[in-house]
């Protein structure tokens, strides 16, 4: 099946734009009470290795979408196979130290916590609103949670399946079965 011209697709863009603002309005300002927490202890913050920072850029999958930057895990795992890939990890590593420390300038943080909105057609003529995040932010993401697995399945266990358990949730499924 052909795309509509592309006149009808300029018309249903204002629809489409509507639909996606429906669901996902614009976020109210954070409440005054939450702003003065500042970043956590750095006791409780891990410290993250380039090694560790590398491993979570490759596990990004290959052509997985890209944030409002444009940055792309790719690009990532491209830069860390250059020549430079070892200065590219250090640098890489300083800056996701900086992220999960809480250290970064407030003015980066609309950029960081953004994310690209794209819309998928869905049957009946609705959207499916699908939210891309920033990859830096993805990358920190992950790089704490990589860090925090051994901890969070020891605090979560046996209660909660779907946290550092490999095949957990299929577990949990297969015992409400029987």
């Amino acid at each position: 099946m052909r795309p509509p011209p592309t006149c009808c697709r300029r018309r249903a863009l204002p629809c489409v734009l509507d639909k996606l603002r429906a669901k996902h309005p614009r976020a109210q300002p954070a409440r005054a009470a939450l702003l003065p927490l500042g970043p956590p202890a750095r006791t409780d913050v891990p410290d993250i290795a380039a090694a560790d920072v590398v491993a979570a850029a490759r596990s990004f999958r290959r052509g997985s979408a890209a944030g409002p930057s444009v940055l792309r895990g790719d690009h990532l795992r491209e830069a860390l196979g250059s020549a430079h890939g070892d200065e590219v990890a250090a640098h890489l590593a300083e800056v996701v130290q900086l992220l999960v420390r809480g250290d970064a300038p407030l003015e980066v943080a609309p950029h960081l916590a953004g994310a690209a909105l794209h819309a998928l057609p869905k049957y009946g003529g609705d959207v499916r609103p699908i939210a891309v995040g920033e990859t830096l932010r993805r990358l920190a993401s992950k790089c704490l949670c990589q860090a925090v697995r051994e901890p969070a399945q020891r605090w979560l266990s046996p209660l909660q399946l779907g946290v550092a358990v490999s095949l957990g949730a299929e577990a949990a499924v297969h015992t409400a079965r029987h």
